[in-house]
């Protein structure tokens, strides 16, 4: 939904970030591109990375009781963005509304991923002792970065909700998939569906009224045969087996495996707008899919269009050096 990712990694005790950070920069795979608040050090040249570390330790000592001072957060942008000029200015009004506006802090700019990434390291230790209380910080993480970026979620959820209520659908579940497309995650309470993000509901949608409108679904026919001869048409020139997806995240990591996806899955998106969904249970493959048509404002389930078993094998691929791990749903 948010074309922003901001993480806030592990923390240490040793503020290992920095080592890691400063490596980079000698490698010549990052770029130092903010420091600020650490005194004297400042006027030292050139600073080393134990120089930083020894700093933030002094702080950190402190208060004894933090046992891991470190504050060590990533913020990213899908591929390479056109105002990667602006994202340092945006980590540094991001550590202000966390709190870290008068602590000592190190921005990195990472160029050795697809992604275009920043590093930022602080310390949760204030000069008089306090520290920065972590509690709920994935939820205010998201909170900052929003209000920095002009997003209004509440909004949003609801021009979302707008929006999936004029596609043609069959059931309330064909619509739930719809949100949980855009990143929201749905919950059923009592006769409303919520729309939930960062563990708050931002807007409820009333039951009665989807299935009021699932009940009017007719097939388009016409647009039925023509998704039809797309996925085959497709399926000579794109693998249909099905790989593990996750999401990518900076510093060349993954984040936990978070469904399925095919080569002929993607490219159905990437040029034609057709999402494809999946739908696994916990370590089982896929059992079902779910077309997303916003071309013609429809969701369709897979079984409509071709068996999940056919839908997935690569008989017909004509395109050579497919190389990716093929799982078989023949029966």
């Amino acid at each position: 939904m948010m074309s922003h990712l901001i993480k806030i990694l592990s923390t240490s005790a040793s503020f290992a970030g920095v080592g890691y950070n400063m490596s980079k920069v000698q490698k010549g795979d990052a770029e130092l591109v903010c420091e600020a608040n650490f005194g004297a050090l400042s006027l030292l040249e050139p600073r080393r990375a134990s120089d930083y570390i020894h700093y933030l330790q002094m702080i950190a000592k402190g208060n004894p009781r933090v046992i891991k001072p470190q504050l060590h957060a990533v913020l990213c942008v899908q591929g390479k963005s056109q105002a990667t000029d602006k994202l340092p200015e945006i980590a540094e009004r991001w550590l202000w509304g966390m709190g870290y506006r008068k602590q000592p802090y190190l921005i990195f700019a990472h160029n050795d991923t697809p992604n275009d990434h920043l590093h930022i390291l602080s310390v949760r230790v204030k000069k008089n002792g306090d520290w920065i209380d972590p509690g709920l910080e994935w939820i205010r993480t998201r909170k900052v970065l929003n209000e920095i970026l002009g997003i209004n979620v509440p909004q949003l959820a609801r021009e979302y909700a707008d929006q999936a209520l004029d596609y043609s659908f069959d059931s309330p579940e064909r619509f739930v998939r719809i949100l949980e497309a855009k990143g929201f995650f749905m919950l059923r309470r009592r006769e409303q569906l919520l729309m939930c993000y960062y563990g708050k509901a931002q807007h409820s949608i009333p039951l009665s009224l989807v299935q009021q409108r699932s009940a009017n679904y007719r097939v388009d026919t016409g647009r039925m045969n023509e998704v039809r001869r797309l996925f085959l048409e497709t399926k000579k020139l794109f693998s249909p087996s099905l790989t593990g997806k996750s999401q990518l995240l900076p510093g060349r990591r993954a984040s936990k495996f978070s469904g399925y996806t095919s080569k002929m899955a993607i490219m159905l998106e990437q040029k034609l707008g057709i999402e494809i969904i999946f739908h696994n249970r916990k370590g089982c493959l896929p059992h079902d899919y779910t077309i997303i048509d916003p071309k013609n404002r429809a969701v369709y389930s897979g079984a409509e269009l071709m068996p999940l078993h056919q839908f997935t094998r690569a008989d017909d691929l004509h395109a050579t050096n497919q190389q990716q791990t093929q799982y078989s749903f023949e029966r």
